[in-house]
């Protein structure tokens, strides 16, 4: 394994970011290449900043190398297709899954929200229990300042402003995935609490099942959730969710999906009969329903 840190400038993806970066590579594929000494200009921000943006979009699965720079993934462009504000509440769960789902281009996220089994912790726990895995990891050195940048912006990322540590900019630039909940931290006890019964949308959650199903269990129709919920990068895991509870998610899906998947319970066994439905189908079909609540504004 070859731990990737750093890389985001101390920024995590600030208010528009993502779209604001995957559009211009969408309209210039040289933006973040040597070809184009400007990306600054053609950004408006400054020159760490637009490093930032190019490791976010890279790390979120938006944009991949191509020959003249960066293009949208076939991912970002059905992204763009159905939601072109990025806005639908849907995406950012589902941009959450693919940065947790990185072991090497983000691995302290992956990390924490899918190997450490760390819920309640201060900043020397996760220091110390970080340093170790990375230290059995990789061969290499890890300075523990790299991780503590990583520590730092990660948990700027999530947390809600009144409980964010970090430069009064802040406050003024919140970052798009702290209206998730997955963190919260008490001044107290000084501890950080990974949030249990997150308001994940039913088929974001289906759909990170089935990204899952894709890379972990390619051939099966079936998947025995109790063996899913075991799996490493399982959703289950990364968003502390116990099998139990996608009852009531299956029960919130567009009767469009429920029509193509079954959920059984046969003593004690919790399956789902999944066929031939895509992670795609899943998106765009919630997609297809406008009515939300934006999480971006």
């Amino acid at each position: 394994m070859n731990p990737q840190l750093a890389g985001h400038e101390t920024f995590y993806p600030r208010g528009n970011w993502l779209h604001k970066g995957l559009v211009a590579v969408q309209e210039n594929p040289t933006l973040f290449s040597r070809a184009f000494p400007y990306p600054t200009d053609w950004l408006g921000v400054g020159v760490n900043m637009a490093k930032s943006i190019r490791h976010w979009l890279s790390v979120l699965s938006l944009i991949e190398p191509a020959e003249q720079g960066h293009i949208p993934t076939k991912f970002a462009r059905m992204l763009l297709k159905c939601d072109p504000d990025l806005e639908h509440p849907t995406t950012l769960w589902v941009l959450q899954y693919k940065l947790v789902s990185q072991p090497t281009q983000a691995t302290t996220w992956h990390w924490l929200f899918t190997k450490s089994g760390l819920v309640s912790f201060t900043r020397e726990q996760f220091m110390a229990r970080y340093l170790e895995f990375l230290h059995s990891a990789s061969r290499r050195k890890i300075a523990a300042r790299s991780v503590e940048r990583d520590f730092q912006v990660l948990t700027r990322m999530y947390l809600p402003p009144e409980q964010r540590r970090g430069s009064s900019d802040d406050n003024f630039y919140p970052s798009a995935f702290a209206k998730l909940g997955m963190l919260s931290h008490s001044k107290l006890t000084a501890r950080f609490t990974r949030n249990r019964n997150l308001p994940i949308p039913a088929a974001a959650f289906l759909y990170c099942l089935l990204d899952l199903r894709q890379r972990s269990f390619p051939d099966a129709a079936v998947l025995d959730l109790e063996k899913v919920a075991a799996a490493e990068g399982s959703p289950f895991g990364a968003f502390l969710l116990e099998t139990g509870q996608f009852l009531e998610l299956y029960q919130d899906l567009p009767a469009k999906i429920r029509k193509k998947i079954v959920l059984s319970s046969t003593a004690g066994m919790r399956t789902l009969q999944v066929g031939n439905i895509s992670p795609r189908d899943v998106l765009e079909v919630a997609y297809s329903e406008r009515r939300y609540v934006s999480l971006v504004g």
